[in-house]
C-alpha cells in the first residue's frame, strides 16, 4: 500500500482542496484517507503496514503551534480519540519537513523545521510581540535575484523523541519525552534550511536515529555576495555542536572548493552521508558533483559519476546501500 497526496482547485470557488488518498500495489484502488485540510504532512512510521505519524496544523493548547498525530489508517477518520488515533505531541510553532527513524527500543526519533530566535526558542507568530516600530537597521545587504530581506529571526532544524511506553499490541502508546533541541543554534550565523528557498531536503536523519546532517550557508563570507555552503553533521541529542565536513579547510574538500552543497543524504547503515556539491567557484550553476563521506573517518570520494555531463539534482540510497539513485534532468535541444 502507498499514499499520495492530491490537490484539487475550483475555478467557482477559487480555493484549493487536499486529500491523502492510499492506493493498493497489488490492486490498483485507491480510497480516499482523509480530506482534512488541517493535515499537512503525513508518513508511514514503517512500524508494521499501517501506522501513520501526521502533522496537524492546528493546536489546542498553544495558539499558533502544531500537533503531532499518531494513527493507523483504519481509525484516521473517527472523530473521537481512541488507542489507534491519538495525540502524541504538542509543539510550540509552525514547524514542517517531518522526518523519522525508529531505535532499537522502538522509540520515533524526529526532525522538523521552523523559525527560530538567535537564543533558539522556536518562533511562534501568534504569540510574538508586535515591535514598536517598523524600521529595520542592517549591517550587511542581501540583495540578489531572490530579492529578499532578512528579518530577525531564522530558519532551523529542530529533532525530538517520542517515546515508546509501557504496553504493548492496541494499547501501545507514544509520548514527547523532552522540549525540541534546537540543532542550528549552538553555533553562530548557522541557518537550515538554507533561505529562501530551502525545505527538508537540506537535511536528513540517519537510520538509526542518532545522527543529523544539515546544509548551511558559509558564515564566515557575506550571503549576498558568495553562494556557499557546507554540509555539517550534528547528533540528534544536539550533545555535541554540528561539525563542518566539507569547509574549504577541511582535508576531505578537493582542492579548497568552496561552493554550494546540498541534499545530504543518508545510507541504510547510517555510516555514510551522500550529498552534491558544485566544483566551480566562480559559477553558481555550474553542475553538481555526487560525493560520499563516511561517518567518523577521513574518507571522502567522488562517486562513480565524478564526470558524468548530467548535473544531478536529487539522490537516494538503494535498500542494500550497495547504491545510489540519482535524478537528473536531461534536455534534447
Amino acid at each position: 500500500m502507498a499514499l499520495f497526496s492530491s490537490f484539487e482547485y475550483s475555478r467557482e470557488t477559487q480555493k484549493t482542496s487536499i486529500s491523502w488518498n492510499l492506493v493498493g500495489l497489488d490492486s490498483g484502488n485507491i480510497t480516499v484517507l482523509t480530506n482534512d485540510s488541517n493535515v499537512s504532512e503525513l508518513i508511514w512510521l514503517r512500524t508494521d503496514d499501517s501506522s501513520l505519524l501526521y502533522i496537524n496544523r492546528t493546536n489546542a493548547d498553544i495558539r499558533g503551534g502544531i500537533e503531532l498525530w499518531l494513527s493507523n489508517t483504519a481509525s484516521f477518520e473517527k472523530s473521537y480519540v481512541c488507542p489507534s488515533r491519538y495525540k502524541t505531541a504538542s509543539l510550540p510553532g509552525l514547524f514542517s519537513g517531518l522526518k523519522t527513524a525508529i531505535t532499537e527500543r522502538g522509540d520515533i526519533k524526529f526532525l522538523v523545521y521552523g523559525q527560530s530566535y538567535r537564543n533558539g526558542t522556536a518562533y511562534n507568530k501568534e504569540l510574538a510581540a508586535t515591535p514598536l516600530s517598523t524600521a529595520h537597521i542592517y549591517d550587511n545587504i542581501f540583495v540578489r535575484d531572490w530579492d529578499t530581506w532578512f528579518t530577525t529571526t531564522f530558519n532551523a532544524v529542530f529533532s525530538g523523541t517520542l517515546k515508546k511506553e509501557e504496553g504493548a499490541g492496541p494499547n501501545l502508546r507514544y509520548s514527547l519525552d523532552a522540549p525540541l533541541r534546537n540543532l542550528v543554534a549552538g553555533m553562530k550565523d548557522l541557518e537550515s534550511p538554507s533561505p529562501p528557498f530551502g525545505d527538508s531536503s537540506d537535511y536528513d536523519l540517519s537510520a538509526n536515529g542518532i545522527w543529523v546532517a544539515f546544509k548551511s550557508k558559509a558564515p564566515e563570507l557575506p550571503r549576498a555576495h558568495h553562494p556557499a555552503s557546507y554540509i555539517y553533521i550534528v547528533p540528534h541529542d544536539a550533545s555535541m555542536e554540528p561539525e563542518l565536513i566539507n569547509g574549504p579547510d577541511s582535508p576531505l574538500t578537493r582542492h579548497g572548493i568552496t561552493i554550494d552543497s546540498n541534499s545530504p543524504s543518508f545510507s541504510p547503515d547510517s555510516r555514510h552521508i551522500a550529498y552534491f556539491q558544485i566544483e566551480s567557484i566562480s559559477y553558481k550553476s555550474d553542475r553538481r558533483v555526487l560525493y560520499v563521506y563516511t561517518i567518523h573517518s577521513k574518507e571522502i570520494f567522488p562517486a562513480v559519476a565524478h564526470d558524468w555531463d548530467r548535473s544531478q539534482g536529487s539522490v537516494k540510497w538503494t535498500v542494500d546501500g550497495k547504491n545510489l539513485i540519482v535524478h537528473a534532468c536531461y534536455e534534447i535541444v
